[in-house]
């Protein structure tokens, strides 16, 4: 057939074109290689804009507990005067008139001042586990729900910084909180040597959830800058010298600073402008990494200068603590932490008796808190010569990769943990916590302590004590390659487990992959939707009216405290200052004044003289009693309820504490307001007229 002419001379022409074909396919393929790589770099430079960092997270989840546990001390001092129904709200109050019906507060079960003070020691106790990580989810939802019950209990006394708190740490329920630096990290199931084999997790993480994130820390700075539109931000340069002669919220250091004012003028300029230049450069697509750990950086110390000159109660440690939150993964990865990972801290080990359970989990907690991922984890094994020093795991015999216990000897110390240094040297016990300071990145200060001779006594008691909590239970081998701790009773499996079991293995793979499939992608349209009621609000509150939240979806906002407003001394400063007096009438007629020296904490009166308080601060106590008076008794619409209830407060509180000719029988509630002239430090009394006439009692 090959030897037929006609055959060869039909089939020449496509012989010729085949090199062309060929070229044109390369072509083809080689465009189509180019856009697809392409697209990968747009991916993955957007998902290197949008991602967050497990180490930065946890370091977040750290510092917002710490926030929470701040908050409630804050708040514990005043429990009595503004969460019990004894107090300036009482419940029956707070739900006629300061009340949203989709509002959910578990402070309003009881106005009695020591059942809230339970409810704060649980808040408490679930904020330290936030914190330490254990049950990360579930510690954040509750945070979160303890959080914004506290607020709608008393929201007269709320700032800005409760306001960030409360949805910061709901985004937050959609994060990875306790993936890295966690009890719950520390406690997962030992890993297999097939998973081993695999390459190291990364720490970056980047979806839907993360944006959220990221765009409700910026959107703050970002509705900051738009509001300030007074010509104290932006002609005269004067706001940060007027924010100074706000006289409560001045610190000491800020005295220094009246003293230069073109410094002044120039942190108000650099204030404003940062709010929006820091934005760019977090989202620059050039030198991303350093851009936005400069971004991160510049907020950071934007908010330690506002921490250090103004008192703005929690609002400097809930922010800074989620800038934080937003450090890069190239920051974690540069040289400086590279250098951490020195060859003897990588070559650490930690040895637990293979019989001990506890003592499995609590060098994990000690790893994963302490030192740096490349320490080992292993159960003692033929190649440390550990002297037989203990009573239940001593005299130890290696028997394929198990530890069996043999009769044990009379000793003194048991042997809990085991550590080897790089060295090959072998510790226990109390030296054993001295290598692991030793090796510790975060520790190692400590290491010269624990070697004081005045401690020693001390470490046979801390060994006896960790002898009764690590009790030995047996490992069960169940793989060539998985070894997994099991209790002596065994839990009763359940009838739905017997049915998943009866299918096969490829079957369960399929249906686990599923069910993270989609609760990854549930996860991602929750918080995108969210996000959503989150950016419309705000567009509402900067003038956006169109792209404002629609009316049906509002509930939403409600019910997940979403609602926002960061217009913090926008448009401008006040340029005038308040505080009052409290002209009081004791039983025997004496003239006494109760504001100043904070008269109505201490309820000692003081000379009525008519002048401004001589620590300005002392007169409202703290931060919230402020809010409490700028938000309600000056000027909310229910002001006279609240002047009336705040009244048989004073009466109540102050005859508690005296009888007889000293007890109160009246008193007046005066209101001063004083101007601030534009940067001469001259102040004028502008006005001052009553607020309030109360009588305690009929004479």
């Amino acid at each position: 057939m090959y030897k037929d002419k006609t055959f060869l001379q039909s089939s020449l022409p496509s012989l010729k074109s085949l090199p062309q074909r060929l070229k044109n396919s390369f072509v083809i393929e080689a465009s189509q290689m180019t856009w697809r790589k392409a697209i990968i770099a747009v991916i993955l430079k957007i998902r290197e804009l949008i991602h967050l960092d497990k180490r930065s997270l946890a370091l977040f989840r750290i510092l917002i507990a710490i926030t929470t546990l701040f908050d409630l001390a804050d708040r514990a001092r005043d429990i009595s005067a503004h969460y019990s129904d004894d107090g300036i709200l009482s419940r029956a109050l707070v739900l006629d008139k300061f009340w949203n019906g989709w509002w959910t507060s578990i402070y309003m079960i009881s106005g009695q001042w020591y059942v809230i003070a339970i409810i704060m020691v649980i808040n408490a106790i679930v904020a330290t586990l936030l914190m330490v990580g254990y049950r990360t989810k579930w510690m954040t939802f509750l945070t979160w729900f303890f959080v914004t019950s506290i607020q709608d209990r008393n929201y007269l006394v709320g700032h800005g910084g409760d306001v960030l708190h409360r949805v910061i740490l709901f985004f937050s329920l959609f994060l990875p909180l306790g993936d890295v630096y966690s009890i719950d990290a520390a406690l997962k199931k030992p890993e297999t040597k097939a998973q081993k084999t695999r390459s190291p997790p990364s720490y970056m993480i980047a979806s839907i959830a993360t944006s959220a994130f990221i765009i409700q820390v910026l959107i703050m700075y970002l509705s900051a800058h738009h509001l300030k539109t007074g010509r104290e931000w932006n002609e005269t340069y004067t706001a940060t010298w007027l924010a100074l002669q706000l006289d409560f919220f001045r610190r000491p250091i800020a005295d220094v600073f009246l003293l230069f004012p073109t410094v002044l003028q120039f942190l108000t300029w650099a204030v404003r402008q940062w709010q929006l230049v820091g934005v760019l450069f977090f989202f620059s697509p050039i030198f991303s990494g350093p851009s936005r750990m400069f971004s991160v950086f510049g907020y950071f110390c934007m908010h330690v200068g506002f921490f250090a000159f103004l008192r703005l109660g929690q609002f400097g440690y809930v922010t800074t603590g989620t800038i934080l939150g937003l450090i890069p993964t190239w920051f974690w990865n540069t040289y400086l932490f590279k250098r951490l990972h020195t060859p003897a801290r990588k070559e650490f080990k930690l040895l637990y008796p293979s019989s001990c359970t506890r003592c499995y989990y609590t060098a994990s907690i000690i790893k994963e808190f302490f030192l740096i991922k490349e320490t080992q984890i292993i159960p003692a094994d033929s190649d440390v010569e550990e002297p037989c020093q203990c009573g239940n795991h001593c005299n130890w015999r290696f028997e394929d990769d198990f530890v069996l216990d043999v009769k044990p000897s009379k000793t003194i110390h048991p042997s809990w943990l085991l550590v080897q240094e790089h060295d090959g040297k072998v510790h226990k016990n109390w030296n054993a916590l001295t290598s692991i300071c030793q090796a510790s990145p975060l520790l190692w200060p400590m290491t010269k302590l624990l070697n004081l001779s005045f401690l020693k006594p001390f470490a046979r008691g801390i060994d006896l004590s960790m002898q009764i909590i690590h009790s030995h239970i047996p490992l069960v081998k169940k793989s060539d390659d998985e070894v997994v701790h099991e209790t002596t009773t065994k839990p009763k499996e359940h009838p739905m487990w017997r049915i998943y079991n009866y299918f096969s293995a490829e079957f369960r793979e399929d249906v686990r992959q599923t069910y993270k499939i989609t609760k990854v992608i549930l996860l991602n349209f929750v918080a995108g939707f969210f996000m959503y009621l989150m950016l419309s609000w705000n567009a509402g509150n900067l003038g956006f009216h169109q792209y404002s939240t629609p009316n049906e979806l509002r509930t939403f906002i409600w019910i997940t405290h979403l609602d926002q407003s960061w217009s913090m001394f926008a448009p401008r400063p006040p340029d005038s200052w308040w505080y009052y007096n409290i002209d009081a009438t004791l039983d025997d007629g004496r003239n006494v004044e109760l504001f100043n020296n904070g008269g109505i904490f201490t309820w000692e009166p003081s000379e009525q003289t008519w002048q401004r308080p001589d620590v300005f601060y002392v007169a409202f106590k703290n931060h919230r009693w402020f809010k409490y008076f700028e938000n309600g008794l000056n000027s909310h619409a229910e002001n006279s309820l609240l002047r009336l209830n705040f009244g048989r407060w004073i009466c109540r509180e102050y005859n508690k504490r005296h009888s007889g000719k000293d007890k109160l029988w009246k008193f007046s509630l005066y209101f001063v307001l004083e101007d601030d002239k534009d940067m001469d430090l001259v102040r004028n009394v502008r006005e001052k007229y009553s607020l309030w006439n109360h009588v305690c009692y009929d004479k």
